[in-house]
């Protein structure tokens, strides 16, 4: 798991999904708490409950949710399959007017 993270975090990923035996995704760890827990800790015990939103779901729905769930991260769906990551940072750049028209976005752009 230090492995991964550490490529994640490389990629410039700040979070990596914790799957279960069957490869469904039931977590989200940081790669910074792998770092410093190291490899005597389990990713499971460092993951929060991976919260899911489609992807046709709007910017403001996914800060709604966010701010809801009192999470920073979610695992963005298509047809019910995991297509990428969305984080806090994500949804807000268009807000800001960071490279993303507000009107069209939706959290797959982002999270794709």
């Amino acid at each position: 798991i230090v492995e991964a993270a550490a490529n994640a975090n490389r990629a410039g990923q700040t979070r990596i999904p914790v799957v279960d035996r069957r490869g469904g995704i039931v977590g989200l760890t940081r790669t910074i708490d792998v770092a410093i827990a190291g490899d005597d800790v389990s990713a499971a015990s460092l993951a929060t409950t991976a919260v899911m939103i489609d992807a046709g779901n709007t910017v403001h729905h996914a800060l709604r949710l966010f701010a809801e769930r009192d999470i920073t991260c979610a695992v963005v769906t298509a047809d019910g399959e995991p297509v990428g990551l969305a984080t806090y940072d994500d949804l807000l750049a268009p807000l800001l007017g960071i490279g993303i028209d507000i009107d069209r976005a939706t959290t797959h752009r982002l999270g794709g």
